[in-house]
């Protein structure tokens, strides 16, 4: 063990940076990393998934990762326990970890977890504590890009201060700590002619599309007419059925675009009546596209189901029975149709919707960047 570490994840943008020719550093990197061109040298490696992981001939990341696992002539493997198989594996001692340095903090919640480990550089961020590092320097790690990313990171960020307080020195290579000051740089003063503007470009786009909308609508209803009345043309039914699901959530798109835009172009003229300003943080733009994306999706799902009711009705139809249970079988499709299509819009809704928040933050994000408010 030397005196300072160095654990490198794959984010390109600093992964390269280490000095692999430091002979006082130790480098852990993680799972297939050793075997990349861009590892030069790894003194530990990381590998925490389930063993029907590690063990797939077909892995994405190294098809011959198990076979370098068994060769014995690897690193030490870190693990969550020991495989006999992996001559090299060291079971990571999270009970151990978990008693000297969260002795002192309790959980009081449903699950009362203490073992905040949420990703393999949790894991290895609290051993490199536990193991006595003065000094650990983190490249390559920056837990943004997707949403997994971003449940993970806060694990990271609260090993990271464990060590700190621990008296570990801790360079963090990494953006993960770029985030503005909470309020000054939180809250931003956007233009809000920015939603006036959005309003006036969507307006038109969806009247635009609500004739389209109509045209399809009043096609599908009468090729539902001729199924009814004929028996025939169901192929051509179930097309313009999709069709106006398409063309209505298109509708949906623009039209819940246009509304996020209306809601926050309220708001702002409403800060601006009470205080003479407005302004509007990242967290707001983020916390409603959060629930909205739920929203979406529980929209989604019915869609799919609402589609499927669709088609079961249809293909129980007999197209050369006309009596009572036809009528009726007939009137329950046509409320299913209005049912699909009517979540086609919501789905589509939800969509724009989210989109329009993602702008702001990118707005907000542009405007914190050039340090205005």
């Amino acid at each position: 063990m030397k005196s300072k570490l160095a654990i490198v994840g794959c984010a390109p943008r600093t992964r390269d940076d280490v000095d692999y020719a430091d002979p006082d550093l130790d480098i852990w990197v993680f799972n297939e990393s050793a075997m990349k061109e861009w590892c030069k040298r790894a003194d530990g490696v990381f590998q925490i998934h389930d063993e029907t992981i590690w063990k797939n001939p077909l892995n994405r990341g190294d098809k011959e990762h198990y076979a370098w696992l068994m060769s014995g002539k690897t690193p030490p493997i870190y693990m969550l326990k020991k495989y006999p198989e992996v001559p090299n594996s060291v079971e990571i001692p999270v009970d151990k970890i978990i008693k000297k340095f969260l002795k002192d903090f309790t959980v009081d919640s449903e699950r009362g977890r203490k073992d905040f480990f949420t990703s393999t550089i949790a894991y290895s961020f609290a051993l490199g504590i536990y193991t006595g590092y003065k000094e650990i320097h983190t490249y390559g790690v920056e837990l943004a890009d997707e949403a997994e990313y971003r449940q993970q990171q806060p694990a990271a960020m609260f090993w990271t201060g464990i060590g700190i307080g621990r008296g570990v020195k801790w360079v963090s290579h990494s953006n993960m700590f770029d985030a503005p000051l909470y309020p000054d740089e939180m809250f931003i003063g956007l233009d809000k002619n920015i939603f006036d503007k959005k309003i006036k470009e969507l307006t038109p786009q969806c009247n635009e599309v609500q004739k389209e909308y109509i045209e399809v609508k009043n096609k599908t209803q009468e090729l539902f007419k001729h199924f009814e009345n004929v028996g025939t043309g169901v192929t051509e039914l179930v097309e313009s059925i999709r069709h106006q699901a398409e063309i209505g959530q298109k509708f949906g798109i623009l039209d819940g675009a246009r509304q996020e835009n209306e809601r926050f172009w309220t708001r702002s003229n409403a800060m601006e009546a009470m205080t003479g300003t407005y302004v509007f943080s990242r967290h707001e733009f983020s916390r409603d596209q959060n629930a909205i994306g739920v929203r979406r999706e529980e929209a989604k799902k019915q869609l799919i189901e609402a589609a499927g009711e669709c088609q079961k009705l249809i293909d129980r139809i007999e197209p050369k029975v006309f009596d009572s249970e036809r009528r009726a079988q007939f009137k329950r499709l046509l409320e299913a149709i209005d049912v699909y299509v009517k979540l086609a819009v919501c789905v589509g809704m939800y969509t724009g919707a989210i989109n329009e928040d993602q702008l702001f933050m990118d707005l907000v994000d542009e405007a914190m960047k050039n340090g205005k408010r």
